[in-house]
This record gives structure tokens, C-alpha cells and sequence, in this order.
């Protein structure tokens, strides 16, 4: 029995370690970047409407370019500084698959694979949304015929970076996910009048999150994952 069950936590510590060294120590070429921030969230993230819009379908906005250069920045920095593997400068697959106006690769690991020289290809996507425990909350104001509407929405931000590795023929080594959800609500709320049949939206206003320091909990969070 005892040999038994030794056998068997042997066998899990052997297990365990084959997992973390899946993935080689290789120099990795970056094929796609995208940032994706929920609706609800870009107004904690202290973005206007244009600015999400940007970042959306990645059009040259300073303020955009900005966020999501940032956002690499504090990617990069991590993985090259606390990981065996090396994450190559943006521009390695530059002239060989298709950019965004932002100056980021948008090809998939076997467009990359065909068209590149390297030994190892990576997709990286940062998803900002609002954890699942959303609660909302309505009120109504009367001010002579005019009604004011207040929704006052409050979610718990969460941060996803997912890493997908490929080897130099495309082919699919692992998936990584770093997570970072914060305990503490945020607050939206949303205002609106609305009188004989129609309604305007005209204000609203959210706590402001620390986006980079959010982010960079996720990030640690997928270091550990591939230490």
C-alpha cells in the first residue's frame, strides 16, 4: 500500500514537471497582439468612446497606440526578465505577415509559421471585462415631465492574458492564462431623461481602475504558470 502510493506521488511529480517544461526556452516571434476591453469597463479604464473604438479594430489613435504599447511593454518586461524564453522585438515578422495601423502582426500561428524563420511563434491577447457577479440597480427622479433614469451597475474587473505557443510548423505546443480578479466592486452608473416617448443618454461616470498594476498581477500570474 505504501509503495503503492509513493509510486503514485512519483509518478504526479514527474507529471508536474513534464507540464512546466513543455514549452521550450526558445527565442518566440510575437504573430498577433490584440487588446480587448468590455463595454462596461473602458469607462474605469478612463477611455472615451473614439479611444475604445481604436483599440477595437486598431486604428492609429495616440491615445489607443499608447494603451496598448503600454500594455505589451508591461508584457515583455516580465517575461523576458522572469522567464527562459524570449519574446523577440514586434517588428521580427515585419514585411512577411500582415500589421495593423498600430504597428502590430495579425497573423495566425500558421500564416506566421510558413512566412517566418523562427523556432517558436506566440499569439498574446489581453481581455479586460467585468467578473461575473455584476449586480445593477435603478432609480427613477421625476423633475416636472421629464423622468431621470439611473442605472448604477458594479462589477468586479478582471484581467485575462492568454498565451498560445506554437513550434516553427505552426503547430500548437500550450495555451497559458494568467488571471487577475480584484475583490473590491466598481461602481458605473449611467444617466438618462426620458419624456413622452423618447430617451437621451447624457452622462456617466465609473470609480477609475489601476489598469497597469491590474495587469501586471495577470501577468505574474501566467509567469508562474511557465516557471
Amino acid at each position: 500500500m505504501f509503495l503503492k502510493s509513493f509510486l503514485s506521488v512519483l509518478f504526479l511529480f514527474f507529471s508536474l514537471n513534464l507540464i512546466a517544461q513543455e514549452i521550450p526556452e526558445k527565442e518566440t516571434s510575437l504573430c498577433w497582439f490584440n487588446l480587448a476591453v468590455e463595454e462596461d469597463m473602458y469607462l474605469p479604464m478612463e477611455l472615451d468612446a473614439k479611444t475604445l473604438m481604436a483599440i477595437t479594430f486598431q486604428k492609429d489613435n495616440p491615445e489607443a497606440k499608447e494603451l496598448m504599447g503600454n500594455s505589451l511593454a508591461v508584457v515583455y518586461n516580465k517575461l523576458n526578465k522572469e522567464t527562459a524564453i524570449t519574446l523577440l522585438p514586434v517588428e521580427s515578422l515585419e514585411g512577411k505577415v500582415k500589421y495593423s495601423r498600430m504597428g502590430y502582426p495579425l497573423a495566425s500561428l500558421k500564416k506566421a509559421s510558413k512566412k517566418g524563420n523562427f523556432e517558436q511563434y506566440v499569439r498574446v491577447d489581453i481581455e479586460v471585462s467585468g467578473a461575473r457577479n455584476t449586480t445593477n440597480t435603478f432609480s427613477r427622479e421625476v423633475t416636472t415631465e421629464v423622468n431621470q433614469d439611473v442605472q448604477r451597475t458594479k462589477v468586479k474587473p478582471q484581467i485575462r492574458v492568454i498565451f498560445k505557443f506554437a513550434d516553427k510548423d505552426g503547430n500548437t505546443i500550450d495555451k497559458v492564462q494568467g488571471t487577475y480578479r480584484h475583490d473590491e466592486k466598481v461602481e458605473i452608473t449611467s444617466r438618462r431623461l426620458s419624456t413622452m416617448g423618447w430617451s437621451l443618454a447624457y452622462d456617466q461616470e465609473a470609480d477609475a481602475i489601476p489598469y497597469y498594476y491590474f495587469l501586471e498581477k495577470a501577468v505574474e500570474d501566467l509567469v508562474s504558470k511557465l516557471n
